[in-house]
């Protein structure tokens, strides 16, 4: 049974790897080459935000001079764009392109609790084995640290980035 299940899990991840990938686009100039679905995966919904009331936005406190240091005129302009960025429109994306990307990525995080919920099953089925483990063991244990996964993740988040692309 452990065989099957180590192939049933290979498969698996290879699956949603290649699934992901017929949402995205071929380099061609890498040589890839694979049939994209004409479908989207995932639609992100775009929203304006709309800013303060600019007739009560507050007057800055400190001003930068010139015998200020770099790092404390860089700290101010920083203060000052914090404070800008609530009067003015902004979109927002729900789910944002990180939200997305984490998605993509549970999905392998549930394919490994899925194989360690898999017991040995030999005790229970041959009732003549000795019992020397009353705690049932995964039959296949993985972690989010396994080869597989690693490199299905990395291949993912490689996809998400040279796909995903938002307006600045």
């Amino acid at each position: 049974m452990n065989s099957y299940l180590r192939d049933f899990v290979k498969h698996s991840i290879d699956n949603w790897v290649s699934f992901i990938r017929s949402f995205t686009i071929p380099n061609y100039d890498a040589g890839e080459l694979w049939a994209r679905c004409n479908t989207p995966l995932m639609i992100v919904h775009l929203a304006v935000r709309k800013p303060k009331d600019k007739k009560q936005k507050p007057r800055r406190k400190q001003q930068i001079t010139d015998d200020m240091e770099e790092e404390q005129k860089a700290e101010i302009l920083a203060q000052w764009a914090a404070e800008d960025e609530e009067y003015m429109n902004k979109i927002e994306y729900s789910p944002s392109l990180e939200q997305c990307q984490e998605f993509l990525l549970d999905a392998l995080s549930k394919i490994v609790g899925t194989t360690n919920k898999f017991q040995i099953l030999e005790t229970d089925l041959m009732q003549n084995l000795p019992r020397e483990d009353k705690d049932k063991r995964a039959n296949f244990p993985i972690t989010e640290e396994f080869p597989w996964v690693v490199d299905a993740k990395a291949k993912i988040i490689a996809m998400s980035d040279s796909n995903m692309v938002g307006p600045n």
